[in-house]
């Protein structure tokens, strides 16, 4: 009988992960903001990262390929539309007044999107997401939008 020891479980797992990294030291490397969320329909997959920036200031983010830190751009499973959005969080609805909301979109294959943390009422309390919008949908497409595809964005 071998006795399991913290050296033993050391011995087998640091060669092991040092052999096949995973998609998160990619993400670590390439600094890029993972889709947390998202959707997929036969027309249609979608991911949307989280992003962290302070009111008032515009982020820039792009979406990349994870394994080159590169703008994505293959046509294979195509970037319709990419959408920067500022939602307020401590908002009470009203039917009148809508959703305290704002958002800027980039169509036909643009990678990239700029806008500002801010909507219109002035909230302090944020949300921020970029979402991408890929054609065809299917699960296998959603799949590869999750771990293949992240968000590298900058604050100004």
């Amino acid at each position: 009988m071998q006795i399991l020891t913290l050296a033993n479980l050391l011995a087998v797992a640091l060669p092991l992960a040092a052999a096949a990294p995973t998609n998160s030291h990619v993400q670590r490397a390439c600094n890029a903001a993972r889709f947390n969320s998202g959707v997929y329909y036969s027309f249609y997959a979608e991911g949307s990262a989280s992003l962290k920036a302070t009111v008032g200031q515009t982020i820039t983010a792009t979406i990349v390929d994870l394994a080159t830190c590169t703008p994505y751009t293959d046509t294979s499973i195509f970037l319709d539309t990419v959408i920067g959005s500022a939602f307020d969080l401590d908002f009470t609805y009203d039917p009148a007044q809508g959703i305290p909301a704002s958002s800027v979109q980039a169509n036909n294959g643009t990678n990239t999107v700029s806008f500002a943390a801010a909507v219109p009422n002035g909230s302090q309390h944020l949300s921020l997401t970029v979402t991408g919008r890929f054609t065809p949908g299917n699960l296998a497409n959603f799949q590869f939008v999750f771990n293949k595809l992240g968000v590298v964005y900058s604050v100004a």
